[in-house]
């Protein structure tokens, strides 16, 4: 299965408890923050709440 889960607009926080739950029963997870910020939180304040570690996709040109 494959998910997109929005991480919300500010902190950690702000992620559906719908998407939480999906983030802490996949297999991997990928984020990037080319299209969006976290402006009120860091990376890896997201981890600790999901409790998975999340590979950050880098955009490169």
């Amino acid at each position: 299965m494959f998910y997109l889960v929005g991480l919300g607009l500010f902190d950690e926080k702000d992620i559906s408890l719908k998407g939480l739950e999906c983030l802490k029963n996949v297999d991997k997870i990928y984020a990037e923050f080319f299209t969006s910020r976290l402006f009120g939180s860091s990376f890896e304040a997201i981890e600790e709440l999901i409790g998975q570690e999340i590979e950050l996709l880098v955009v490169t040109h």
